[in-house]
């Protein structure tokens, strides 16, 4: 029986076809294989064994998780990203969303300068921690002097911030929470005192020093350069601040430095003079 003619023309392209699905498959398991090695290699030099491994599988079988290999911090002046990394334990390199929950979670407890964050990245493997640093208001002493903000969180002092910021006493705190602030009633009456001098007199305000608190809304504030103590009822501030204006030209006038001025009682100021009054130690004057 004769050859059908074409049969050995299709034979013959039936094996190069067949020549060419080997080589291509050949060739796309050899780059796949080149694309794994090169991005093992800087998780050779950057990370333990077993962690590599770790992250080599991750990238291989979820190839949409980003991995994180360097940190940077923006933002803050108290924070680093040497210190992020120690005191939340990441070991770097670290995929993404395993390093994104740690971060979140536990910068709060990294610095009490950390008011907020947010992560920009990672590019190029680095990813960015966006620091909002908390903004002091006022300094307290625990015992040592530090830094209080308006949500009453105390602060670690640095001399290079805070400007003329009055020192506060009298407030209680949480004491030994992760991180110490100021109980809600005290914090409250702390802001109101410092909303209520920043609406009156900047003459008079920027010259406040001190304040201490007591009980039932009570406040004692000093001015800068004088040792008078001047007594308050902080549920009637602005009254009080308004008294002192008008009392501050005739204390002035009289020899001496009163040891007290006390505007706690409406309507009345009740004068105590110091040992350099011209009226003798102790005595009191009242002015309507």
């Amino acid at each position: 029986m004769g050859k059908r003619i074409g049969a050995n023309r299709r034979r013959r392209t039936r094996t190069v076809s067949r020549r060419g699905r080997y080589v291509l498959v050949a060739t796309v398991l050899l780059a796949t294989a080149i694309g794994v090695a090169v991005r093992m290699v800087p998780l050779l030099h950057a990370g333990s064994g077993a962690q590599c491994i770790a992250v080599s599988i991750e990238r291989i079988f979820r190839p949409h998780e980003s991995v994180v290999t360097g940190l940077k911090v923006a933002g803050s002046g108290h924070v680093t990203a040497g210190e992020v990394i120690d005191r939340l334990g990441l070991h770097l390199p670290m995929v993404y969303s395993r390093m994104n929950k740690m971060l979140l979670n536990g910068l709060p407890r990294v610095s009490p300068w950390i008011a907020g964050a947010k992560l920009d990245g990672p590019r190029e493997g680095v990813l960015t921690v966006v620091i909002a640093e908390r903004i002091p208001v006022a300094m307290a002493a625990k015992p040592a002097v530090c830094f209080v903000d308006s949500e009453g969180v105390y602060i670690p002092f640095d001399p290079h911030v805070g400007g003329h910021l009055l020192l506060v006493s009298g407030l209680r705190d949480s004491g030994g929470a992760d991180l110490p602030r100021l109980i809600g009633n005290d914090r409250w009456q702390m802001n109101r005192l410092l909303h209520g001098l920043a609406a009156f007199d900047p003459g008079i305000v920027s010259r406040v020093t001190q304040a201490n608190f007591g009980s039932g809304g009570a406040v004692s504030l000093w001015l800068e350069g004088s040792p008078t103590e001047i007594a308050f009822d902080g549920n009637n501030l602005s009254a009080g601040l308004e008294r002192l204006v008008e009392l501050l030209p005739s204390v002035r006038s009289d020899s001496g430095v009163p040891a007290k001025i006390d505007l706690s009682c409406r309507n009345l100021a009740f004068i105590t003079t110091g040992v350099n009054a011209g009226g003798g130690a102790g005595k009191a004057r009242l002015k309507g």
